[in-house]
């Protein structure tokens, strides 16, 4: 795939982000997490396209927005209630992620390098965070799912962060990489799905409801 191709690709996000944008005003506050990385994704889209020829830099950005990406959906989930009654288990996530993200990259390894432990981690613990939202969705909402925008990006989450948990486990073992490769090879298709569940995720996120005072 030309690099071109794969830019387009990968600014699939762009939808999302320009929907977001439209409604941004309007949407749920509880939402706002998750615009916020949806317009960082359009912008580090752009610089791994352009960082793509400097491989150190390349992980530099990587490293560093997979960071940002595990916290900011954290507290989205936070921001979603997902942890009502559990502060200190969203508590002890949030530093145990840093503390290995900061011990993977920048002690025991190098922030230059692809480091798989802490993709790993973050990857599980976003597939199970989504799972548990969904069943929390399926109790105690009674709309349609295809139209219930917290389903529709935990299923993207889901699907986009299962697939990093197969490709990495694969490059882990030495004699399962021609296959790591392979798999790897379609992230982008990957991608553009879960950007097209998440555009459609934004477009059906709930209207702010004004608080009306009968005080004057």
């Amino acid at each position: 795939m030309n690099r071109e191709l794969y830019l387009i690709l990968g600014l699939s996000i762009v939808i999302a982000a320009t929907i977001g944008l439209i409604r941004f005003r309007k949407i749920e506050k509880t939402y706002r997490p998750f615009l916020i990385y949806v317009f960082v994704s359009v912008l580090n889209e752009l610089g791994s396209f352009y960082l793509a020829p400097h491989k150190e830099s390349a992980m530099i950005d990587l490293n560093l927005f997979t960071l940002f990406e595990y916290c900011i959906l954290l507290l989205q989930f936070h921001s979603w209630k997902l942890f009502h009654g559990y502060k200190q288990l969203f508590y002890a996530l949030l530093a145990g992620f840093v503390i290995l993200w900061v011990t993977e990259n920048l002690v025991i390894s190098d922030i230059r390098r692809y480091n798989y432990a802490y993709i790993l981690v973050h990857s599980f613990v976003m597939v199970l965070l989504g799972i548990n939202m969904i069943n929390r969705i399926a109790v105690n909402d009674y709309g349609p799912l295809y139209r219930n925008a917290r389903f529709i990006i935990c299923i993207g989450l889901i699907i986009f962060f299962i697939y990093n948990i197969i490709v990495n486990t694969l490059f882990l073992n030495a004699a399962s990489k021609p296959l790591a490769i392979r798999f790897f090879n379609i992230r982008v298709y990957v991608n553009t799905f879960s950007n097209l569940l998440y555009a459609i995720a934004v477009y059906f996120m709930p209207v702010a409801v004004k608080k009306i005072s009968f005080l004057k």
